[in-house]
């Protein structure tokens, strides 16, 4: 009696196994018949899988029984649901068409590392300054980013001498020199060129600002003991923008900046283009000028061009030239004398080239980047005069698995 129910069971098992075969599915772009991965496949409300990167989901027919309904959901495309009336071993093709009623937006995080890492489990304390803290600041401060800088915990933007303007960024209570500032990850405001740098930036072409506070020299240098901050500029998009923008402050500031960005099939660019003019301001009225006069003018154009999918390379230059005063208020208006004879006034030019080569492939990427920069500087008082020029380049190869 016992054999004899073994070998029930043993047939059932067999006769179960028989119907218990393969069934598969193959999503495909209606429009494209390329393979649709990450989609989910629900049946009869509970989900069974996710079709791999070839669009495939394979599955026991005995999760599906005749007349299930099966849900396909993905977040790009609209939900569509299948009905079998039996179990099909072969490979069945669904052509799938995009959700045309709700656009994404592009959505690209950034952090400053030299390392395949995400932001949460890296050991520096990155702060992130989103493109609504950017946006916010170019409307209220146009002319530079030090007003944004200064808000941030542990940031000081300290005026190191009114009379030029000269400003440096100190960082968890350390002296200037000891944080670096890069531009897309590159350094172009190096050494000499470092203390107006920060006077000549604009909010406007960036996307976000990223802070490292605390250590980061063995990554970038001993410029970066106290910390870093990486510039992170606009890239183009499908849709055309244009951004026109005018000011005037308080202190009689006036800014005037245009910024236009366009991507198409196969090349894109941005451009940036501002004017800032600054009066002498003598705040304490005690004859010397707190509020430097000067005035500068940005060029930032860029040139994008996408060989393929997974491929972008940049191109671009930018272009400063500012002059500053300060000093006695007399000599400043060229009413000065013997007595009212102290000025400090700087002249200064800045041209930096970049270029960019970046390959993406599934988690890997590959990173090519250079830069070239010229600053000249002269400083004339009334005792003497200085004339400077420095130049500085800079190159990266870098592949993260």
């Amino acid at each position: 009696m016992k054999q004899l129910f073994l070998l029930l069971v043993v047939v059932c098992f067999v006769s179960n196994a028989g119907y218990a075969q393969l069934m598969k599915l193959r999503l495909l772009d209606a429009g494209k018949r390329t393979p649709v991965e990450g989609a989910f496949i629900t049946v009869d409300g509970k989900t069974i899988g996710i079709s791999d990167s070839n669009g495939l989901f394979k599955a026991n027919s005995l999760l599906i029984h005749p007349a299930s309904k099966i849900l396909l959901h993905h977040i790009e495309y609209k939900d569509t649901v299948l009905l079998l009336t039996d179990a099909d071993t072969n490979t069945i093709e669904v052509l799938w068409g995009q959700n045309s009623e709700a656009e994404l937006e592009e959505v690209v995080f950034s952090a400053t590392s030299r390392s395949n890492q995400a932001i949460e489990t890296s050991p520096l304390k990155i702060e992130v300054l989103g493109k609504e803290e950017v946006s916010e600041e170019a409307s209220v401060k146009p002319g530079n980013v030090a007003s944004l800088l200064s808000d941030v915990s542990g940031v000081q933007v300290q005026l190191s001498n009114p009379s030029s303007g000269n400003s440096n960024v100190r960082m968890q209570g350390l002296g200037g020199r000891y944080s670096q500032i890069l531009r897309d990850g590159m350094p172009l405001f190096e050494g000499f060129a470092g203390g107006l740098g920060i006077l000549s930036i604009p909010p406007l072409d960036l996307k976000q600002i990223d802070i490292i506070k605390g250590s980061a020299s063995t990554l970038y240098g001993g410029g970066a003991i106290a910390g870093l901050i990486n510039l992170i500029s606009k890239v183009p998009t499908d849709k055309q923008e244009l951004d026109v923008l005018g000011n005037i402050s308080s202190l009689e500031e006036k800014n005037a900046n245009v910024y236009a960005a366009r991507r198409y099939k196969k090349m894109g660019y941005t451009f940036f283009a501002g004017v800032n003019s600054q009066p002498a301001k003598d705040v304490n009225k005690d004859g010397l000028s707190d509020v430097s006069k000067g005035g500068n003018v940005i060029v930032h154009p860029k040139l994008f061009i996408y060989p393929t999918s997974s491929s972008i390379i940049s191109v671009g230059y930018t272009g400063i030239a500012d002059n500053r005063i300060g000093g006695d208020m007399l000599r400043i208006s060229d009413a000065g004398d013997s007595v009212h004879a102290y000025y400090e006034k700087n002249q200064s030019t800045r041209h930096s080239f970049t270029c960019q080569y970046d390959n993406f492939v599934k988690n890997n990427r590959l990173s090519v980047k250079g830069t070239y920069s010229i600053f000249n500087r002269t400083i004339t008082t009334n005792n003497y005069q200085k004339v400077a020029r420095q130049s500085n380049y800079y190159n990266e190869i870098s592949y993260n698995v």
